[in-house]
């Protein structure tokens, strides 16, 4: 069946209060935790295959976004970057519905309405985009996580601060759209968001991963063992060792504690901002350097 660019199996699974959960690369996926946290929740309800784009290079450049090899039944395939649609059952009367979403390169106003005409057709009730920023946290402090509903914070998940409005006006993602268009028709329009330490810059940061899906788990009434990874901690664990060996360093993290701290008492003072201190991208540029030299 085609549902706007989609191609999807059918027959068509019978959903229950459909709740689309979204991830969108590279735009909100930095340290790839929000694509690890929805992996995660997809292997642990079972996903199944639903469809994906026809024709993906229509909206994407492939030079930008590169095919990838892999064998499959001990052959070599190429496999093309999609937007892979799934769905899941889930508890309490919720089904799901899982999307990795890309940032197009071309025809974005097309590409919006091809995942706004399957979200109408899906009969999805709330659509959940959950990613991973850069910020000025300290890696040694609680990663916060924002989360809110039609704009609005959601209470009582444990570990979610208040967004504070940011008065920002700038550059954003066109796929900021589908959340607009959704609105329009009266779907919840929901945003879970964890912010990572600037400086580290994990290519694969777990500890984000299992923060957003502590929250996912409180807020679907999912198990808590479905977050429970070890391998974040051994991560930051590693920062810390290096970092010893650099008092400059280790003040700089002892300032971001200082702020951490402050806005974690008084929830009317802004959140740290959203920038790298230079001696932070200098040691974390050059521990980089020394592990792709080894």
């Amino acid at each position: 069946m085609r549902i706007g660019s989609f191609e999807l199996l059918e027959p068509l699974p019978r959903l229950r209060r459909t709740h689309a959960i979204v991830t969108l690369k590279p735009w909100v996926d930095v340290g790839g935790s929000a694509s690890l946290a929805l992996e995660s929740l997809e292997k642990h309800l079972k996903a199944q295959d639903l469809g994906s784009l026809a024709s993906p290079g229509a909206y994407f450049d492939f030079t930008q976004y590169r095919p990838r090899t892999q064998q499959v039944d001990g052959r070599r395939k190429t496999m093309v970057p999609n937007v892979n649609v799934r769905f899941a059952t889930g508890p309490d009367d919720i089904d799901f519905l899982f999307l990795h979403l890309l940032e197009p390169h071309a025809m974005a106003e097309e590409y919006i309405e091809s995942v706004v005409a399957l979200l109408q057709h899906m009969e999805v009730q709330r659509y959940c985009r959950i990613g991973s920023m850069w910020s000025d946290v300290p890696h040694t402090r609680p990663l916060p996580v924002m989360a809110s509903i039609n704009g609005e914070d959601i209470k009582g998940l444990p570990g979610v601060v208040s967004m504070q409005r940011s008065p920002y006006r700038g550059r954003t993602s066109i796929m900021n759209m589908v959340g607009d268009k959704i609105s329009e028709m009266g779907i919840e329009n929901a945003n879970v968001t964890v912010r990572l330490p600037a400086y580290a810059r994990l290519e694969e940061d777990h500890t984000g991963k299992t923060r957003l899906l502590s929250v996912l788990c409180s807020l679907y009434n999912l198990p808590e063992e479905i977050s429970s990874d070890d391998t974040g901690q051994d991560q930051y664990q590693q920062i810390s060792a290096e970092m010893e060996q650099n008092p400059e360093l280790m003040a700089l993290v002892k300032q971001l504690e200082g702020v951490y701290d402050a806005w974690m008492e008084d929830s009317s003072q802004q959140p740290p901002p959203s920038s790298v201190p230079p001696a932070f991208e200098k040691f974390f540029n050059e521990m980089e350097e020394q592990s792709h030299g080894s």
